[in-house]
């Protein structure tokens, strides 16, 4: 009883820290939908009503974080650079899978329903509406994809409430294509890093191929100075060192002739 009485504050504890975990990443997450680029872009507003809490998850750790990634894919790297391009290629081309997996997904339980159900369940409890902007056309398939995932989920809890299909099948279904989404966010950050690596390791590289050219140039332009600057030397520096000795020379010699004919003079 004691220990069951003992064990209260730290349950209490617990609670509370996982409390604010789920508090700040509630924060975190709203930053990051309210996110806006620095300077200034063009924009498409979308309106998104978002029924099911799985396209609401998908829509925070999906959408928000393509966007932010495909806006620095597109309007930060050079779009005539061979590995932008690549990854541009690559971009669409994943997108575009997603996309037709989840609209097959939908075709596929919608004529399940109709050959099967009247009706469908009634609704849900708290839908989430938000206005996006979107800064590319990619990001609005994306939020495409993200409303179709939403339909998708309402057509699978339609068939779990009539007990069409199990708790377990809704959930995997569930399960695969809302990872599908956020697998796509993900890849789409990787394309747009490793794309701005590559830009600025081929800048680094042509700015170190700069550099070595300068340092060459430098070096030739030190060099030949170098020379200029010997040959000035030997050719204006040398010349009046025998004038100056043969002055030194002559003039000793010249007092010795006069005094030996000063000395003849006196003789005579």
């Amino acid at each position: 009883m004691n220990a069951a009485v003992n064990d209260l504050p730290a349950q209490a504890a617990g609670r509370t820290d996982r409390d604010q975990r789920q508090s700040a990443k509630r924060t975190r997450r709203l930053e990051m939908a309210t996110w806006v680029p620095k300077q200034s872009t063009p924009f498409c507003l979308e309106r998104l009503v978002l029924k099911s809490s799985a396209a609401q998850y998908v829509y925070h750790l999906g959408l928000v974080m393509a966007q932010k990634s495909l806006y620095f894919f597109y309007f930060t790297l050079p779009d005539n650079n061979d590995a932008v391009k690549a990854a541009d290629a690559v971009v669409t081309k994943k997108i575009d899978a997603v996309d037709k997996a989840i609209s097959d997904e939908i075709a596929r339980l919608t004529a399940l329903i109709e050959a099967n159900l009247p009706n469908r369940h009634s609704g849900y409890s708290d839908a989430l509406t938000v206005e996006v902007s979107m800064y590319c056309p990619e990001a609005a398939k994306i939020g495409d994809i993200v409303r179709k995932f939403d339909s998708l989920v309402e057509l699978v809890d339609t068939l779990w409430f009539a007990s069409f299909m199990k708790r377990e099948e809704r959930g995997a279904v569930i399960q695969k294509y809302r990872q599908s989404i956020i697998a796509l966010a993900r890849q789409l950050y990787l394309l747009s890093r490793s794309a701005r690596t590559a830009v600025n390791r081929q800048r680094s590289d042509r700015e170190k191929e700069k550099q070595q050219v300068a340092d060459k140039r430098a070096a030739a332009a030190e060099a030949h100075n170098s020379a200029a600057a010997a040959s000035e030397a030997r050719e204006g520096g040398e010349a009046p060192a025998p004038a100056v000795a043969e002055a030194q020379v002559d003039e000793p010699s010249a007092k010795a002739t006069t005094g030996r004919t000063k000395r003849v003079a006196v003789g005579a």
